[in-house]
């Protein structure tokens, strides 16, 4: 089950090779090659690693490209992961008051209403219930994971899914309060938001998302 993720990445001067498996929809959603001047930012500090295409498209990287990527002629961007504030009632731990009203308050800032978000959570709760049975994942799921659990639907519905999924991600760079840092010359630095500490303490932990 690779979903998102490319068996074999080169990148390169002029780009980004992927090498997909055979029959696999990303070969159609992100390509076989990606140059340069078709991406628009990146954060190779993600996890994982994330391009982010002039298209509105997102494209991952394994976590052992992260080096190399972040030597790529491209402007470094984060922003809020709208998608494990999503996920974080499907993982094997206690979702109480206090974690809800932090995911809550990202998602809020990035322009999602409470009914949007009990919304999205339907669509994406039966695969994600199904993806802790499988994996007892309890440190965090993101952007990449609800694709991991959609990989094996046929490749027109895959796609579909894929489009929906990362234009609610790139809703994170909306959030009010929250700026990444635009430049290449120089260290990464951004503002954090008030629960950024809760989402350090628990972000990346799982054995699931550990072997990324």
């Amino acid at each position: 089950m690779r979903g998102p993720f490319a068996e074999a990445v080169r990148i390169g001067a002029d780009g980004v090779t992927l090498a997909w498996p055979r029959f696999s929809p990303e070969v159609r959603y992100s390509g076989r090659f990606i140059p340069w001047s078709r991406v628009r930012d990146m954060d190779p500090e993600a996890f994982p690693p994330e391009l982010r295409l002039r298209n509105g498209r997102t494209v991952f990287l394994a976590r052992a490209h992260a080096a190399d990527l972040a030597a790529a002629p491209v402007k470094v961007r984060k922003r809020v992961d709208v998608w494990g504030a999503l996920l974080e009632p499907f993982l094997d731990t206690e979702y109480g008051a206090e974690t809800d009203a932090i995911c809550a308050h990202r998602l809020h800032s990035c322009g999602f209403s409470d009914r949007e978000i009990q919304r999205i959570r339907r669509r994406v709760r039966r695969r994600m219930t199904t993806m802790t049975l499988l994996t007892w994942e309890w440190g965090g799921y993101g952007h990449s994971d609800v694709l991991l659990a959609t990989s094996r639907a046929p490749g027109f519905a895959y796609r579909r899914f894929r489009r929906w999924a990362d234009a609610i991600a790139a809703r994170g760079e909306r959030s009010q309060g929250f700026r990444g840092e635009q430049s290449r010359s120089g260290p990464f630095r951004e503002e954090r938001s008030p629960d950024e500490p809760f989402r350090s303490a628990r972000f990346r932990g799982g054995r699931f998302r550990g072997g990324r």
